[in-house]
């Protein structure tokens, strides 16, 4: 079976035919964030990057300001560092391969249209075998349940 364009969002993730990729739309949550105003705020962030690690090269070393500054909650400080490492982290994740597809729609249309003009000119016709559409089937380790899985 041809998965051509098709992807489904599990856990979070993207599952598409190359395999588990991170969802676009977390990572366009970073890089549109503002600066952290508050404790919660850098909550967030961690919380974000850590739903991300998987993806992120070095991601505890990248992370590791904005976890310090979590120590002292008494005394919030967002300090010059931790916004010149909140300005590298989000230039990082812009670059990622992946991130300017969020309408993922949108980027796998072509890929259809390139395999009918492939076999039409191959064998001059434009008759096309349509593949049998199955629904996926998704093994779990019984972790889920119906209000959902425990992962944010």
């Amino acid at each position: 079976m041809r998965i051509w364009g098709q992807w489904r969002r599990f856990l979070g993730f993207m599952v598409t035919q190359r395999g588990i990729e991170a969802n676009p739309t977390k990572i366009k949550a970073i890089i549109d964030m503002g600066p952290p105003t508050s404790i919660n705020e850098v909550q967030r962030l961690t919380g974000k990057m850590a739903a991300l690690s998987r993806f992120i090269s070095k991601s505890a070393e990248k992370g590791l300001p904005f976890f310090k500054t979590l120590r002292n909650v008494k005394n919030f400080k967002w300090i010059k560092k931790c916004q010149q490492e909140f300005e590298e982290l989000k230039a990082y994740l812009a670059k990622l391969p992946f991130v300017g597809k969020t309408n993922t729609l949108r980027h796998s249309l072509p890929l259809p249209i390139i395999d009918v003009l492939g076999r039409q000119l191959y064998t001059g016709t434009t008759q096309e075998e349509v593949p049998e559409e199955r629904p996926w089937l998704l093994h779990v380790d019984g972790s889920s349940t119906a209000q959902g899985s425990g992962q944010a």
